[in-house]
């Protein structure tokens, strides 16, 4: 859809960029649109089937797929491969500034058009949310692909009124002159989109358990080497202790997943079925696993549980994580499972335990639930979020009058 130009009695005219819509953007985008003030603009690359938001028009940002970068493409040639893809398209950028003229401009990490959405709308309020949600806690841990991305992501935090990340993790990966001016927000879950529900069950390539199947999945996105070391014989061993069981393996953008392969191809072929490597899931795979999943296990200590870890709560999963030191929604034995500290032995105990008390996981999977659409609901979190950044973009209008 080509956008058009402001209509008559259209006070503020809003552009959303995000890869995939509508993504996290969504609520935000629904919640500004209900005034009818507002014209809100939503440019991106994929929709998920069926998704629409009530008075907002979308516009297509053609994908490069060529530049997905190999494996082997080292750092400067990322860097470089994404600029050239963000030149060819600010032409795109300069005609949609023409004939949509925004006042806002609230963008994620959009690959090389990170580089030029700040140029190409010089005029605008800029808010920029940070990607990485699941990277290592230091930039040491990241991929060449990973610190390319995070390096666009600060070009773009510097060019921006506002720049937010949704844990500490995200903020910790900026360059220690820029955290500061980096924002924490708590992130909201699409509670009505991530919840419990009978599905055809989680399939992914040629795995595809039988329905009611013992599945047990594991986050191992920030898992460094030696923790990963540790998770896979924690795996091997519960194969071997539930013949019934399942297992998925998550492991997108993690550095060592050469570990993971060549683990799962050292397995004999009887327990090798029983596994699967999942390197990068769509939203509703990612829905099918958490719904499917008797027991999520998460074993990195983090600070704040990421995005990821909250839907799979609100799905209604058995969540297993290293007990939060201070966390005021996460209540061990009442919305999630501790995850021991000590060897996989311990962890081993721990799981089968669990796995022995299906009633229990139930509970704990509707507390977490309840807890997730009492807190983190867009209902709660995105109206005062909406008014944060409508305070500020009133300071950013004086200050340019």
């Amino acid at each position: 859809m080509r956008p058009t130009s402001q209509p008559a009695g259209s006070d503020m005219r809003i552009l959303f960029f995000h890869k995939n819509f509508p993504g996290r953007f969504g609520f935000m985008a629904a919640h500004l649109a209900a005034n009818p003030e507002h014209e809100v603009l939503f440019a991106s690359c994929h929709q998920r089937s069926g998704a629409a938001v009530p008075r907002v028009r979308r516009v297509i940002v053609k994908p490069d797929a060529a530049r997905r970068p190999p494996r082997e493409e080292n750092y400067a040639q990322i860097w470089c491969g994404a600029m050239l893809s963000g030149k060819s398209r600010y032409t795109f950028l300069e005609r949609l500034n023409a004939e949509f003229r925004p006042h806002w401009v609230l963008s994620s990490a959009f690959g090389g058009i990170s580089f030029f959405v700040p140029r190409a709308f010089p005029q605008a309020f800029h808010v920029f949310y940070a990607g990485l949600e699941h990277a290592p806690r230091t930039a040491e841990g990241l991929s060449e692909a990973k610190k390319a991305e995070l390096a666009m992501q600060g070009m773009q935090a510097l060019q921006s009124r506002l720049c937010f990340a949704f844990c500490e993790e995200q903020r910790n990966l900026f360059p220690e002159v820029l955290r500061p001016a980096v924002r924490l927000m708590t992130p909201w879950v699409d509670t009505d989109w991530m919840r419990p529900g009978i599905s055809a069950g989680f399939q992914h390539g040629t795995f595809t358990p039988a329905p009611g199947s013992e599945l047990v999945s594991f986050d191992m996105q920030g898992a460094a080497a030696a923790r990963a070391s540790s998770l896979l014989k924690l795996a091997a061993a519960l194969l071997g202790a539930r013949p019934s069981c399942r297992m998925v393996l998550c492991f997108g953008g993690n550095p060592v997943r050469g570990m993971f392969e060549a683990w799962h191809g050292g397995l004999p072929e009887s327990l090798r079925r029983r596994v699967c490597l999942a390197d990068f899931l769509r939203p509703g795979e990612y829905r099918d696993l958490f719904r499917a999943s008797a027991i999520h296990v998460c074993a990195e200590a983090r600070p704040s549980p990421p995005p990821g870890w909250l839907e799979a709560m609100s799905c209604g999963a058995a969540l297993m994580m290293p007990a939060p030191a201070a966390d005021a929604l996460l209540k061990p034995g009442e919305n999630m499972l501790p995850f021991p500290s000590g060897g996989w032995e311990e962890q081993l105990e721990a799981v089968v335990e669990a796995l022995d008390q299906p009633d229990r996981l139930g509970a704990i999977g509707a507390g977490a639930r309840r807890d997730i659409v009492r807190a983190l609901s867009p209902q709660v979190l995105v109206p005062p979020h909406v008014a944060l950044l409508l305070a500020e973009y009133e300071a950013f209008r004086k200050e340019n009058a």
